[in-house]
């Protein structure tokens, strides 16, 4: 018998022990289906992709990846759009920046810069020249 309960978010889904590994392939499967480059995307939006509701879906990333979601879903983003920038050579920073699901250049280039010590541009330039 499947135990069940309602979360504050007023959903019924199955206890967590019950269910965190069809969790895991649901959030697999959802990254594999390159869904994170959805621009605006919302950890409700992914909650009810995968099935679950947003308190579950928070505690498994954060358990998962000890990271917050938005924290995650740029990382995926950031991991795309470096494969972008070397592997599309005429595609433009900014155009790169909207592929991989960042709402702007700018912002894209400022976590850029953060997470990879360089602009996107550097980037692009130290590791074609090789």
């Amino acid at each position: 018998e499947s135990v069940e309960r309602t979360t504050e978010d007023d959903e019924t889904v199955p206890a967590p022990e019950e269910s965190a590994n069809d969790l895991a392939m649901a959030v697999e499967r959802w990254v594999a289906g390159k869904n994170y480059l959805q621009t605006g995307l919302t950890m409700a939006d992914l909650a009810q992709a995968v099935g679950t509701n947003r308190t579950y879906i928070s505690a498994f990333i954060n358990s998962h990846y000890n990271c917050s979601f938005r924290d995650w879903i740029n990382s995926l983003r950031m991991k795309y759009a470096k494969n972008l920038l070397l592997s599309q050579k005429r595609m433009t920073v900014e155009k790169i920046a909207l592929a991989s699901g960042f709402t702007s250049a700018s912002y894209f280039c400022k976590q850029f810069a953060q997470r990879e010590g360089c602009t996107p541009s550097d980037y692009r330039q130290r590791n074609t020249s090789l």
